[in-house]
Parts: structure tokens; sequence; C-alpha cells
């Protein structure tokens, strides 16, 4: 969850309203590790505990406690959910990640080889990234990418043609659903 400066008023409480559904959708099979995301990637559980145990509720206290500050370094946060994965996750679990904020890098601005660099670790770890893309200003392109390329999905705050928005509960839940679904990892394609 992003808790840079950016994250303040109604886009902190969509965000927060977010995460709560979504940890609430999640089975009792399905395990989480809840990080803060600034200017570093800080866990808020030190492993992959269930999503409804003690382990969360303490860390949504801790998230909630979080003053926004700084900025956000979304290089270091899709390094650090790769190795997450790489250290904590259980052989034959499918690995999602779900990132909620704006996807704004201003802490490290990527360059394209280094965005092709971590979407390649990403892909090969098999660890799909799904965003609610929530702020004043959001990078789409850079959470679009990301989701497009790992098999994730990328939910929009924005009103649309309609007059309404998204709410937390919709995004939560549309987060949990992406992060459960199944996800096809080809490895080569032939086409007539």
């Amino acid at each position: 969850v992003d808790t840079s400066a950016s994250q303040v008023n109604r886009f902190r409480d969509k965000s927060l309203e977010a995460v709560e559904f979504f940890l609430s959708s999640l089975g009792p099979n399905d395990r989480v590790q809840l990080a803060a995301v600034d200017l570093n990637f800080i866990p808020l559980t030190k492993t992959f505990v269930a999503a409804q145990g003690p382990e969360v509720t303490q860390a949504l206290a801790e998230l909630r406690a979080r003053t926004p500050l700084a900025t956000t370094d979304m290089a270091a946060m899709l390094r650090a959910t790769a190795e997450a994965f790489a250290t904590d996750a259980a052989p034959g679990r499918a690995r999602a990640a779900a990132y909620i904020g704006d996807g704004m890098s201003a802490g490290n601005l990527l360059a394209s080889g280094e965005m092709q660099a971590l979407v390649d670790a990403l892909v090969a770890k098999r660890i799909a990234i799904s965003s609610f893309a929530v702020g004043p200003r959001l990078d789409l392109q850079l959470l679009g990418v990301t989701a497009n390329h790992t098999g994730g999905l990328l939910i929009v705050d924005q009103d649309d043609p309609n007059g309404t928005t998204i709410n937390g509960k919709q995004a939560g839940s549309l987060l949990a659903q992406a992060a459960t679904g199944a996800v096809v990892w080809p490895t080569k394609a032939a086409f007539p």
C-alpha cells in the first residue's frame, strides 16, 4: 500500500477501504504479506500470513497509523515484491501481488531498460501484479505495463462516462478476484 505524501484525505480513505476489503475477500488458505511503500518497502508482516489472522490485524493498525510522507520508489517496491516471493512463498502456490497507490515513482524514475528487467524478473517468478490506481496523479503507463505483462489487472479510480466512480470496496473485491484468479504463463505459441 502506497504511503507517500500523495496518499492523503479521500485517496487515503479509499486506499484503506480497498486494502481492508481485499483482505476480507480472500479465503482461509490464502496468505498475504502486507507492506507499506514509499521511499522504501516496509513489511508490516514479517512473512506471508493468513489474510484474516491476528498478524494482519496488527499490520492494518500499523498501516493506519503511518503518516503519508515522502515519495514512492516503484522500482524498489517491484524488486522487494519479487524477493518476498522468492524467500517466503510456499512451492506450488499461485503468486500474485496487489498494489494500491498512484504508481508515481518520483523517488526513482525508471528507465525503460530497468522497467523491462523488473517485469522480466516478475514474469520469470510467475508473479502477477494487479493494481488499484488511486491518487491525485496516476502513472497508468507504469501500472498498466506491469499488469499487462504479468497477467494482472489495473483498476483505475476515475469517473466513468456515466459520472460514477469506483469505491474502495469494489476495488478491493476486484483485486481479490485478480489475486486468486488463474494466470496462464505460455512459454511459446504457434499461430497459423
